[in-house]
């Protein structure tokens, strides 16, 4: 009833993760980033949805422009610190290509 409405699109995420549907989760993360660009809680459940589907490279780049958002958000830090050790040399890269 509301498309453009895009807090309704992350509370489906939301949903959707706690259902472990998370490449459904991830488009809904999408809409909302597509609807608002600075929706902080939005990016960082793409980056827990892509932890769960083991793509890391895909959570690094969510967790890093959840940082572009929201500098001081609590533990995503510690998340991209873990995932540049996981990734190793590429953890360190910034153009996310792959």
């Amino acid at each position: 009833k509301a498309p453009e409405f895009c807090e309704a699109y992350n509370q489906r995420a939301i949903v959707l993760f706690r259902m472990k549907q998370y490449e459904e989760s991830i488009a809904d993360c999408q809409k909302t980033l597509e609807l608002n660009p600075w929706h902080f809680g939005a990016q960082v459940g793409m980056a827990q949805c892509y932890m769960k589907l083991k793509k890391h490279r895909s959570a690094l780049k969510a967790f890093r422009n959840t940082l572009k958002i929201h500098p001081r958000m609590e533990g995503v830090q510690d998340a991209i610190r873990t995932l540049e050790k996981v990734l190793g040399d590429e953890g360190g890269r910034r153009d996310d290509k792959k």
